[in-house]
């Protein structure tokens, strides 16, 4: 393929994952003693956007409110707020819900709770577990859960007023992970 000898198994699913995205590939061999080419289209390799770095601004995530009556706080918009991923079965990201409300209050600084589970999943949490301290967005497409690389959970995002990432941290093990806001 493209000139790659293809003898163990794998080589061909290798090749095709080395070649340039859009690039036709080439198969070349022989049927019998005839030899022949196929052309093959290169499928796109399409690679994950990278998470934001540090200090760069986050665009508009398309985040739905659980409850449409009570909406969303604007998110960096003049100030700063915090990005809280979790889930209704992530354990630590109940335990750090009481000491994450206290943090947001000392520093005056809103929190999204973002989850990618669906709204009836949600209400029956919700319908067990009591007051929730935050407004809930709904990430159903995973939007945001792919841009910030989110694949453990508690996260913790803080982005400053201008929307700018200023903090991404992973877990939660008894205290809440974030320094204050910057001013």
């Amino acid at each position: 393929m493209n000139g790659w000898t293809l003898g163990r198994r794998g080589d061909f699913r290798e090749s095709v994952l080395l070649a340039t995205p859009g690039r036709p590939l080439t198969l070349s061999g022989r049927r019998g003693r005839t030899p022949f080419n196929i052309e093959l289209p290169a499928p796109p390799m399409p690679l994950p956007v990278p998470p934001p770095l540090l200090g760069e601004v986050v665009g508009e995530l398309r985040l739905r409110p659980l409850d449409a009556a009570q909406g969303l706080p604007a998110i960096g918009e003049g100030r700063p707020a915090v990005l809280f991923y979790w889930a209704t079965w992530c354990k630590p990201c109940k335990a750090a819900l009481p000491l994450l409300q206290t943090w947001a209050q000392t520093h005056d600084v809103p929190v999204v709770a973002i989850t990618d589970e669906g709204p009836a999943v949600i209400h029956r949490f919700l319908n067990t577990f009591g007051s929730f301290p935050f407004p809930i967005a709904l990430d159903s497409e995973g939007e945001a859960r792919r841009l910030f690389g989110v694949d453990s959970l508690p996260v913790f995002v803080l982005l400053d007023a201008g929307r700018r990432l200023t903090q991404l941290e992973v877990g939660f093990d008894a205290a809440i992970p974030l320094a204050p806001p910057p001013t």
